[in-house]
């Protein structure tokens, strides 16, 4: 057979698409290598670009990527409370923050230090936001415990004592704490040693009782201020009646009694006999101060019931 040979104009490559030059320049390519133009023109040919085509499915899909990705992006915002606050309940609770404990948890086998502070949740800090000091934050207060036993005091308070004594509901405590009250409001620091005190005079551990009774001198200089009453708040409200706590738990209980009263006439001066028709506050704090209000008659009745004292409040 014999040998069939082509023409080299026939036999030249046709390229797929137009060289960088004819593309850069707009101008019609003939696809050889190389193309006319740039033979004319002695340019230097290439034809390294390649293009995929993008269909109307391809951009559909981009444009639901994008949201996608807009709208996750939002949700892990590092300003965001919703983050922050799920953050925080996983290093301590993981059920509702308003009623977030179980009878099954408080049971008298059940071992709180090995499951209420875990080993990579050495303290507060690991959930909360950062917060910028002000000028009067720069020196923080001194307390008595660590970040990382005022953890595992509040968890053990939170899940041995809080469910037969809701006083507040548990994100009172808890969105304080994440905003490093402790750390700049006297008042707040002085209820949170108050109920670290509370939590280690109703503990078992034996080495516990000390450390309730030489706290309570911290938190009574926060809170015993001289203008103490001329605007209360309602943590010094539950500061006193912690300390009370502790006094009657440590036998101390003319001392004990005389801190309720303290936490007696706060709970008139906030106006809680007044709440029933109090239509000025917000569910929350309506909520909580109602809370704080029926536990403080339950106590106040106990005890009138032990020590025949008269009952004053309403």
């Amino acid at each position: 057979m014999a040998e069939i040979v082509f023409d080299a104009t026939t036999v030249t490559p046709v390229q797929p698409h137009s060289c960088g030059e004819c593309r850069s320049r707009k101008s019609k390519c003939n696809r050889r290598t190389p193309c006319g133009n740039c033979q004319r023109k002695g340019l230097h040919c290439v034809y390294g670009y390649t293009r995929k085509p993008k269909t109307q499915k391809g951009r559909k899909a981009g444009r639901h990527d994008v949201g996608r990705t807009i709208t996750s992006s939002s949700r892990a915002d590092p300003m965001d409370n919703s983050v922050i606050w799920d953050s925080l309940v996983d290093g301590l609770v993981t059920q509702d923050a308003t009623d977030p404990f179980t009878i099954e948890t408080c049971s008298p086998g059940f071992n709180f230090d090995a499951v209420l502070t875990p080993p990579s949740a050495p303290g507060w800090e690991f959930g909360g936001p950062e917060v910028a000091l002000k000028e009067t934050d720069i020196h923080p207060l001194e307390l008595p415990f660590s970040e990382a036993e005022i953890n595992r005091t509040i968890s053990r308070y939170l899940y041995q004592i809080h469910p037969s004594m809701p006083f507040f509901s548990a994100s009172f405590l808890l969105d304080g704490l994440k905003l490093y009250r402790h750390q700049h409001d006297p008042a707040f620091a002085a209820m949170v040693i108050a109920i670290c005190a509370f939590t280690h005079a109703h503990s078992q551990d034996a080495d516990m009782g000390p450390s309730a009774t030489g706290s309570i001198a911290l938190s009574l200089r926060l809170h015993q201020d001289t203008d103490l009453g001329e605007s209360p708040t309602v943590e010094d409200l539950l500061t006193s009646m912690f300390i009370s706590g502790v006094l009657w738990r440590t036998g101390k209980e003319a001392a004990a009694w005389l801190r309720l009263q303290e936490a007696i006439n706060l709970a008139r001066l906030l106006h809680l006999p007044d709440l029933e028709h109090d239509n000025t506050l917000d569910v929350k704090t309506w909520d909580n101060r109602a809370r704080i209000y029926l536990g403080l008659g339950v106590i106040d009745r106990s005890d009138y019931n032990s020590l025949v004292l008269p009952w004053t409040l309403s």
